[in-house]
């Protein structure tokens, strides 16, 4: 697991991976085909291209587990998309098949190294809570050690009584 602040690179190319797979989902031409597969590529398309900016806001913020998770369930709905979109374009555009099949299987690659980054994150963040929670105790105990109650001999009262008076005049 590279740590956050080293992952900006590993998200930026699974940005341009995504951008390839919209590219190529633009290369459909749904218009011939037989179903209704037009609002499914457009629903498709949009989603990678929200999951891309969603990778790439990752990387400007790359400890945000939240972006991640969102990221990520969007992964899920594509893929199963993609999919649906490769069997079709298997029957009515076999030459913009393989083009689709690359780039589903570059899909599926970056889903997996990315759910392997935010597993890895995950535990990066539960291990700094931990340490953190850790210090935060330790200086909660330094600050708040009771200190021993002042002895009899020093308190405020007696040391007014022992201070030197002032002559009369």
């Amino acid at each position: 697991m590279l740590a956050p602040w080293e992952s900006k690179a590993a998200l930026n190319i699974a940005q341009q991976q995504l951008r390839t797979v919209s590219d190529s989902l633009g290369r459909l031409d749904t218009a011939h085909w037989k179903g209704d597969y037009a609002p499914l590529l457009v629903a498709t398309r949009q989603r990678v291209d929200a999951v891309a900016d969603a990778v790439k806001r990752m990387a400007d913020k790359p400890d945000s587990l939240s972006l991640g998770v969102e990221a990520f369930l969007s992964m899920e709905h594509v893929a199963e998309n993609i999919e649906s979109l490769a069997r079709g374009a298997d029957r009515f555009q076999p030459a913009a098949s393989k083009d689709l099949e690359e780039a589903s299987s570059s899909f599926q690659q970056v889903k997996e190294d990315f759910q392997s980054y935010l597993l890895g994150l995950s535990r990066y963040l539960e291990k700094n809570v931990a340490s953190s929670a850790k210090d935060l105790e330790a200086c909660h105990d330094q600050l708040f050690r009771r200190t021993p109650a002042p002895s009899r001999r020093n308190s405020p009262s007696d040391s007014a009584s022992t201070a030197p008076k002032k002559p009369n005049n």
